[in-house]
């Protein structure tokens, strides 16, 4: 066989194996601006509030370049948000196999786990998703808070004073933000440093409503009746109309109405408020145990609570005394027996946070 036969069939042969290289990488090229146009759509459609429409779209994103992390996970997003959330968990494990300290991974796993209502796995995943690794500076502060907002609803408060105070100290002169801590530090039971957050916020904006509603409902926690008052009409005044702070507006004055601590009390006057705040007592803990179905073993305690009151013949200030002994005693068998919270205008559990101080 001739040389240059030989040299010509080599180089068609070459040819042809460059020509097929440079079509695959040409299809190639293809499927990735196809994936990529997908993915770009989908997020766009999931920003949207149409998770449905965003699943479809990353789903042939992730179908056409399997090895995409980002789109694998923008997946497990799309999914978690359309609702279908065992889809999302199978979508989201591989890409935490991969990378178990990769903080958006772990971010959408503890919004998963919140939505599975699993809530010890859902504050592990937040806090790895704190700690864990972003792209640049990554948001933790913005995570914290959010993990923070979880445990305020978990009803975690001792967990959830913790993060607050982080996020206070690292707080940026954000109004919104620091209203946001000062409301978290209520939730958490921190009436006083919620106070002062709120004062914060009205040092810079004095016509700040919603500060001032909550700088009230943190002066109520702490018993300043007086106070809180004066904060609800300020903000009454500056919104006129507003049902909701009527209602709390009403709400104070009757928790200032009852409350049997003033020094300035009358001993008749501080007697009948006593009296009153252990009628509450009672109607709380019949109503707790109806529910329960424990009004046998509360039943003795009311009992022997009315013998005693009847057995009562002065109405002076050891009397009042007395009758408010009774009344955080029937509040502690309360507490003891019912777990669920009492409703919001129910005067009770902040006038006996006040009494017992």
């Amino acid at each position: 066989m001739k040389p240059g036969f030989i040299l010509s069939v080599l180089a068609i042969v070459l040819g042809l194996i460059v020509v097929d290289q440079f079509l695959a990488r040409l299809e190639r090229n293809e499927i990735l601006s196809e994936a990529g146009a997908h993915y770009q759509e989908g997020v766009r459609l999931l920003s949207r509030g149409d998770a449905a429409g965003a699943v479809k779209l990353l789903e042939r994103a992730h179908v056409l370049q399997r090895g995409n992390r980002g789109y694998q996970l923008a997946l497990a997003e799309a999914l978690l948000a359309a609702g279908r959330l065992v889809d999302a968990e199978e979508e989201l494990r591989p890409v935490l196999s991969a990378d178990s300290n990769a903080g958006d991974a772990n971010l959408t796993m503890a919004r998963l786990q919140v939505k599975l209502g699993n809530d010890p796995e859902a504050e592990a995943y937040y806090h790895r998703a704190v700690y864990g690794k972003w792209a640049n500076a990554g948001p933790a502060d913005e995570v914290r808070m959010e993990l923070a907002q979880f445990l305020a609803e978990a009803g975690q408060p001792q967990k959830l004073l913790a993060e607050v105070l982080l996020i206070q100290s690292d707080a940026k002169d954000d109004v919104d933000r620091q209203r946001k801590i000062a409301h978290l530090l209520l939730v958490a039971g921190s009436p006083a440093r919620a106070a002062e957050g709120y004062r914060k916020v009205l040092r810079g904006r004095a016509d700040d409503v919603e500060a001032l509603s909550g700088l009230a409902e943190a002066e109520m926690a702490l018993g300043e009746y007086s106070s809180a008052q004066a904060s609800l009409r300020r903000a009454q005044g500056l919104r006129t109309g507003d049902s909701q702070i009527e209602a709390r507006l009403a709400f104070v004055s009757e928790l200032s109405a009852l409350d049997p601590t003033p020094r300035r009390l009358a001993s008749k006057e501080k007697f009948e408020r006593s009296r009153k705040v252990l009628e509450l007592a009672k109607t709380d803990l019949r109503i707790c145990g109806q529910l329960k179905g424990a009004m046998g073993q509360l039943q003795q305690a009311l009992d022997d609570v009315e013998l005693k009151e009847k057995q009562m013949r002065s109405m002076d200030n050891e009397s009042a005394e007395v009758l408010l002994d009774f009344a955080q005693s029937l509040w502690r068998s309360r507490q003891q027996t019912c777990t669920t919270p009492v409703p919001e205008n129910d005067p009770l559990p902040l006038l006996m946070n006040k009494i017992g101080q």
